[in-house]
């Protein structure tokens, strides 16, 4: 994996503004959060994180698709403007799914460590909360 250092913080908020579980963030608290992010490039096959394991970080998917597996069976793909790992953010509770590079992909990484130190995170904690609870009420309706 080849990390660069920093892309210029606006290019990162543009990213962060489209991840659906940031959209409802200020643009202040994404700015704060795209200071601590890092792009990293990966190649096919690389795992970026296993099921069952501590999560370090939320991935934005900038470029590529990621594959999502849990217990061995595929359950998604996921492109650009998409992310895994937000609830890491918040929560430290392994990871429900293993996810892996299907090409050649550029992440965003926001490091749980690093986020957890960031000051005024309730916009960014309320978002995810937020977005996280309209998707389970969905899947609820969806099956009963």
């Amino acid at each position: 994996m080849r990390s660069e250092t920093r892309q210029g913080t606006r290019a990162v908020v543009g990213w962060l503004e489209r991840v659906d579980v940031l959209s409802r963030a200020s643009r202040e608290s994404l700015s704060r959060v795209a200071r601590v992010a890092r792009i990293h490039e990966v190649g096919p096959g690389h795992a970026i994180c296993r099921q069952g394991e501590e999560p370090e970080a939320m991935w934005v998917v900038l470029d590529g698709q990621v594959r999502l597996e849990q217990d061995g069976e595929e359950i998604d793909t996921l492109g650009p403007g998409q992310a895994v790992g937000a609830w890491s953010l918040l929560e430290p509770a392994p990871n429900i799914a293993s996810v892996t590079a299907v090409e050649r992909c550029r992440l965003l990484r926001v490091a749980c460590t690093s986020y957890r130190q960031l000051d005024g995170r309730d916009d960014i904690e309320r978002s995810i909360r937020g977005v996280i609870r309209e998707r389970l009420l969905a899947l609820a309706g969806a099956g009963g």
